[in-house]
């Protein structure tokens, strides 16, 4: 019985000893590259724990989406389309004929926060419908081409899923749809075009990182905001925070340790675009490898993220090449 208990003794200590598996993944060897296409054509959408790309997707497909999460209801603008919204100011579907009454054009802040959506007067207080209708610009396509407007009215909001319809501004190509929530979906994609759901974005926990097309601002000196397109990186911000690490740490040294007790954001764009610059003089983006962006993902853990080139081998921008390790 003691040599028994001898061997289970030794074995316990010989297992003890035994390295564990870390408690986050390893880094991602080598650079990767997001390809979104010299036009700017795709939405790619990246897996940080795996390390790979699960979707490529033209950028246009889709109109608005809808929030799928429970107990949540949140509409948004494909702003890769240079949407927006006009709130009309009246509850007369047919009333709205054109694009003078109402309020100023709004779009979708970039940060992803709730109460800067331009489609956010179609709750009232108690979050239910308030049946005001909205003139849409839809922007562009990718190639280029106008899509003109429509008219939207959210009709019903509830556990399960949205009411709305909508039709061009004369009436004509009138719907009216039901869209239900979806399980392990963060949102629900519909073009107001094809009239269908469009599968856009991949299963919430599959995707932490969606190099794109979204609309900006910026401030003038006089103060005046200029809104336009860029090309970059959101995430999630119910699901991720971000750190942005400039001049401060080396890539090559960066421990976890350095950045626990710093102060991460949510918003969707803290990546964003600016870890790039455009040269005048040499008509080319310039990458700056020295800002060093570290993304929490919750229970998958920290990874640095910094970027060394925007050109394929073909000299064609629209190629974001980056590096990604775990911390």
């Amino acid at each position: 019985m003691k040599r028994i208990l001898a061997l289970f003794s030794i074995c316990l200590f010989l297992f003890s000893c035994e390295k564990e598996d870390p408690l986050y993944p390893p880094s991602v060897e080598g650079t990767l590259v997001a390809g979104i296409g010299k036009d700017y054509r795709y939405s790619v959408y990246f897996n940080i724990e795996q390390g790979s790309f699960v979707r490529s997707v033209e950028h246009d497909k889709w109109t608005l989406s809808f929030s799928s999460d429970d107990g949540d209801s949140l509409l948004c603008l494909n702003t890769g389309n240079f949407m927006f919204a006009k709130n009309s100011g009246d509850t007369n579907f047919s009333a709205v004929v054109d694009t003078l009454a109402g309020i100023p054009w709004r779009y979708d802040f970039p940060t992803g926060e709730k109460r800067r959506k331009a489609l956010k007067p179609a709750f009232n207080s108690s979050k239910k419908a308030s049946k005001l209708v909205f003139v849409l610009d839809l922007g562009f396509d990718a190639d280029g081409n106008t899509m003109g407007y429509r008219k939207f009215q959210l009709l019903k909001v509830d556990l399960e899923g949205y009411t709305f319809r909508y039709a061009q501004l004369d009436g004509s190509d009138s719907k009216v749809v039901r869209l239900n929530r979806e399980d392990n979906q963060r949102r629900i994609m519909y073009d107001m075009r094809s009239h269908q759901i469009e599968d856009i974005e991949p299963p919430t926990n599959s995707w932490d990182m969606c190099f794109t097309q979204y609309t900006d601002y910026d401030l003038t000196t006089e103060g005046d905001t200029l809104i336009y397109l860029v090309r970059g990186v959101q995430t999630d911000s119910k699901r991720h925070s971000v750190f942005l690490a400039d001049d401060l740490f080396s890539y090559e040294d960066l421990q976890l340790s350095d950045v626990l007790n710093k102060s991460f954001s949510n918003a969707e764009n803290t990546i964003g675009y600016d870890w790039k610059i455009y040269d005048f003089d040499v008509a080319r983006y310039i990458v700056q490898p020295q800002m060093i962006y570290v993304v929490n993902t919750g229970l998958n853990g920290y990874y640095a993220l910094r970027f060394v080139d925007y050109y394929n081998d073909l000299g064609e921008r629209g190629y974001a090449s980056f590096e990604i390790k775990g911390l």
